[in-house]
């Protein structure tokens, strides 16, 4: 029991933000007074909860790069997530798995991913060029260049570009796992290809979403 909470206090300490640390703290303070909570729905929620945050963190304890990293937006590697180009400026494996900093050049119309959350990542968006329209929790942000959102886990969320001029945007993503994501989109939807908001849906439940209801 004290090895157990020790492992905890260390984990906590090392790994969450603050926001992450109250999060964890009411769940497992459901789980030690609720009743309720050993319900079978309500157990597979929180202790799902803390087995998912303990596997983003650990699995993103990579060891980071041992000097600066410094990347221009013009040599940095790109994809193509439809008509998404997204460019990496900062990798997980820069950063050890504590964050990842992409920039999205979103086209003119493009849609967005569907209104989702996540347990365990936040998101910080700037936008750097253009007006890209925001939703968290049911509040719409005409987010303008200058602007920056900053999106806690647990937050219903999206965003899209409806305007007729494109725009673009930087996210940091912690923890940088999120990036495998990208990743898997560029797979999924190579150059060109529309985006099918199904086949998101789908791939969105291999990482850490939460599809709104």
């Amino acid at each position: 029991m004290i090895f157990t909470f020790s492992w905890l206090s260390y984990f906590i300490n090392t790994y969450l933000t603050p926001t992450e640390e109250l999060c964890l703290g009411q769940h497992i303070v459901r789980l030690l007074v609720d009743p309720l909570c050993w319900l079978l729905p309500a157990l597979v929620v929180d202790l799902g909860y803390l087995l998912t945050l303990i596997a983003f963190k650990t699995s993103g304890s990579m060891s980071p790069s041992t000097g600066p990293t410094i990347t221009s937006r013009q040599g940095a590697r790109c994809i193509q997530i439809g008509d998404c180009k997204t460019t990496f400026l900062v990798s997980q494996t820069d950063t050890g798995g504590l964050y990842c900093m992409v920039e999205h050049d979103l086209p003119a119309g493009f849609p967005g991913p569907p209104p989702h959350a996540h347990q365990v990542t936040t998101h910080t968006f700037y936008i750097v060029e253009g007006s890209v329209t925001i939703v968290v929790d049911g509040r719409i942000i005409e987010a303008t260049a200058g602007t920056s959102v900053y999106i806690p886990a647990g937050s219903v969320h999206g965003f899209s570009n409806p305007g007729q001029a494109h725009a673009r945007m930087v996210e940091i993503d912690t923890p940088g796992s999120f990036q495998d994501y990208f990743e898997a989109l560029g797979q999924e939807f190579p150059a060109g290809e529309p985006i099918d908001q199904g086949r998101m849906v789908q791939l969105q439940q291999q990482y850490d979403f939460r599809a709104a209801n």
